[in-house]
C-alpha cells in the first residue's frame, strides 16, 4: 500500500471520492484503504468499501465491510445509519455468502421491517418485531434505540385508555414486560378503577419474576373490591394473592367468609393469619366474634382479651367486647367498663359514641339513674329534643317504679318542656304523678291566703355544653325544670296536704323528706305542737337510719 507523508486524510478522502465517482473501483479502493491505515474505526469508510466490493461482485467481502460499519454505528447508538447499511446488505446475493453471513443478512431484514413500521407509525407491528428480536437475541444493540423511537411515537398519540390498553397488551404478548408495565401504569393513572388493567399489571410482575409485586397488586384489588362489597371479585383476587403466599390476604378471605356466615372457613383464615401476625387487631376481633358464634365463649373471651391488650382504645374492639359481655349477662364486668368509656367519650367530646355507650349501660340495667341523666343531657347537646324527651319519660318510669313520684313528675315536666308534641298524653301522666307526689291537702296555718302565681312560661332550653356534662348531678339536673305550678287551695287544705305528704314519707321510709316538710310547717306555724312532736320523732328515726 503506497503511503505519502504529504497526503493527509482530507486529501485522501477527496481523491478516493473522485475515483469512486468515476467508477475507477480499484483506485478508489486503494485510497480508502489508506484511510483505514490511519483510522481503522472510520465507519463511513468501511461502508464505502462495502459499496466498492459490491460493485466488483466481491459479495462476501462486501458483506464483511457492511457488517463492520453497521456494528460500529450501532455501538455508537446511531441506529438510523446502521439500518441504512442493512438496507444495502440485504441486496447482496446470499447464495454467494457463507452460511453464517447468509443467516445474518436474513436476520437484518428484521431491522428493515422494524424501521419501516416505525416510519409508518405502525406501533403494534413494531412491537411484534421488537419482541421477536429480543426473543432471538436479548442483547441486540438495535432494540434499545428503536424502543426510544417507539416511545416518542406513543407519546404523540392522543391519550386514550383503549389505545394504551391495546399497546400494553401487545407489549405483554410479545414479552416486552417492562414496556407493558409502563403502559398499564399509565392507564391506572388515568382510570385507577380499571381492574382488567391492574390484573394485567400483576401478570407482568409475574412474568418478570416479581411475585412480591404481583401479590401486592392482587391484594390491593381484593381490598378495594371488598370495600365496595363486591365479594366475588374480592374473594377471587384474595385467593390469587394467597396462592403467592400473601399472609394479609387471609384477612380479606376471612372477612368474606365472615360476611357470608361461613364461620368455620372464616375461623381457619383468621387463625392462619394470626400464626404469622399475632397482634393483627382485625383478625383477633373477628376471630373472637366467630368463636362466640360457634358457641365457644371461653375461647372467644380469651381472644377478646388479646385484642384489648393490643389496643384497648379501639372502638370496634371495645364494642365487640361489650356486646359479648351483654350477651353473656356479665353486668359486673361490663357496667364499670362502659362507665369508664362513657367518661372518656365525654372528655373527648365524642357525643355520638357517648350516647351509644349510655344506651348500652341502660340495656344492661335500665334502673341506673346516672346513665339516664347523662343520656338526656347528651341528646340535648346534640339538639335531639325529641330523643331527650323520650329519655326523660324513660327516667320517669324508673322513678315511678321507685315510688319517687316528685322526681318522676319533674322528668315528665322536662319532657314537656323539651318536646311538647305529645303534650296531651304527658299532661295526663304529669297530673297523675303530681297527685301521687302530693295528694290534695290543706295549706299551712296562715290567715292570709297566698296570691295566685302568674302562669309559668316554658321556654326551650339551650343545649347543655359538653364541658358541663360531668358536673351535673341528678338533683342539679332536675332543678333546671320549672317548679310545679301551685294549686288554688285554702290555707287549711294546703296545711293538711303537707301533713299527709309528710306522713306518707314516713310510711315509705323517706325520713329526710318528712323532716324537711315538718320543718317547713314549723317555720310557718311555730305554735303547732303536733308538728313539733312529729318533727322530733322523725328526726330521731332519721338519725337512727344514718347510724
Amino acid at each position: 500500500m503506497d503511503q505519502s507523508p504529504d497526503n493527509n486524510k482530507k486529501n485522501i478522502v477527496k481523491l478516493a471520492h473522485l475515483y469512486f465517482q468515476g467508477g475507477q473501483w480499484d483506485k478508489a479502493l486503494a485510497e480508502y484503504r489508506k484511510i483505514l491505515v490511519t483510522d481503522p474505526e472510520d465507519m463511513n469508510t468501511h461502508n464505502t468499501l462495502g459499496d466498492i466490493y459490491l460493485k466488483k461482485n466481491s459479495f462476501q467481502v462486501a458483506y464483511e465491510s457492511y457488517n463492520k460499519a453497521a456494528n460500529g454505528f450501532l455501538s455508537r447508538g446511531q441506529a438510523d445509519k446502521a439500518v441504512q447499511i442493512y438496507r444495502k446488505m440485504v441486496k447482496i446475493d446470499t447464495f454467494k455468502l457463507t452460511d453464517e453471513a447468509r443467516a445474518k443478512v436474513n436476520f437484518a431484514n428484521n431491522y428493515i421491517r422494524l424501521d419501516d413500521a416505525l416510519k409508518m407509525e405502525k406501533v403494534e407491528e413494531a412491537i411484534e418485531i421488537l419482541g421477536g428480536l429480543k426473543k432471538i437475541r436479548a442483547d441486540d444493540p438495535i432494540i434499545a434505540p428503536k424502543l426510544v423511537e417507539l416511545d416518542c411515537i406513543i407519546a404523540e398519540l392522543p391519550v386514550s385508555v383503549l389505545q394504551f390498553q391495546k399497546i400494553g397488551d401487545a407489549f405483554l404478548k410479545h414479552n416486552l414486560f417492562e414496556k407493558a408495565q409502563e403502559m398499564f401504569k399509565r392507564i391506572t393513572q388515568i382510570n385507577p378503577n380499571d381492574i382488567s388493567v391492574r390484573t394485567n399489571l400483576a401478570q407482568v410482575y409475574l412474568k418478570q419474576g416479581s411475585e412480591s409485586d404481583a401479590k401486592k397488586e392482587y391484594l390491593s384489588i381484593a381490598e378495594e373490591a371488598l370495600e365496595k362489597e363486591n365479594l366475588d371479585q374480592a374473594f377471587d383476587f384474595a385467593q390469587k394473592a394467597i396462592a403467592l403466599k400473601s399472609v394479609e390476604a387471609h384477612y380479606v378471605s376471612g372477612l368474606i367468609y365472615f360476611k357470608r356466615k361461613k364461620w368455620t372457613e372464616a375461623k381457619n383464615d383468621f387463625e392462619q393469619l394470626l400464626r404469622i401476625k399475632v397482634t393483627h387487631l382485625g383478625a383477633l376481633l373477628h376471630l373472637g366474634l366467630v368463636l362466640d358464634t360457634l358457641n365457644q365463649p371461653d375461647k372467644a373471651e380469651e381472644i377478646f382479651h388479646k385484642a384489648l391488650k393490643v389496643d384497648q382504645d379501639d372502638p370496634q374492639v371495645q364494642e365487640a367486647w361489650i356486646a359479648f359481655c351483654i350477651k353473656h349477662k356479665d353486668k359486673e364486668t361490663t357496667i364499670p367498663y362502659l362507665t369508664v368509656l362513657l367518661d372518656k367519650a365525654f372528655s373527648e367530646n365524642n357525643l355520638e359514641r357517648a350516647v351509644k355507650l349510655a344506651k348500652m349501660i341502660l340495656q344492661l340495667d335500665p334502673k341506673l339513674v346516672f346513665a339516664h341523666v347523662k343520656l338526656i343531657q347528651m341528646l340535648q347537646t346534640q339538639d335531639d329534643m325529641n330523643g331527650a324527651a323520650d329519655a326523660c319519660c324513660a327516667l320517669a318510669l324508673v322513678y315511678e317504679k321507685q315510688r319517687k313520684f316528685t322526681e318522676a313528675a319533674e322528668c315528665v315536666e322536662k319532657a314537656l318542656l323539651l318536646s311538647p308534641s305529645n303534650a296531651e298524653v304527658l299532661e295526663k301522666v304529669l297530673a297523675d304523678l303530681r297527685y301521687k307526689a302530693s295528694p290534695p291537702v290543706a295549706p299551712v296555718l296562715t290567715l292570709v291566703e297566698e296570691p295566685i302565681p302568674a302562669p309559668v312560661v316554658i321556654e326551650k332550653q339551650a343545649p347543655v355544653e359538653v364541658s358541663q356534662l360531668h358536673k351535673v348531678e341528678p338533683e342539679e339536673f332536675f332543678s333546671q325544670s320549672n317548679p310545679l305550678p301551685k294549686s288554688e287551695k285554702t290555707t287549711q287544705e294546703i296545711y293538711e296536704a303537707q301533713m299527709a305528704t309528710a306522713e306518707q314519707c314516713v310510711r315509705q321510709g323517706l325520713l329526710k323528706a318528712a323532716i324537711e316538710i315538718y320543718q317547713h310547717l314549723l317555720d310557718v306555724n311555730s305554735g303547732v305542737i303536733e308538728v313539733k312532736r312529729n318533727t322530733g320523732e322523725e328526726n330521731d328515726g332519721f338519725m337512727k337510719k344514718l347510724m
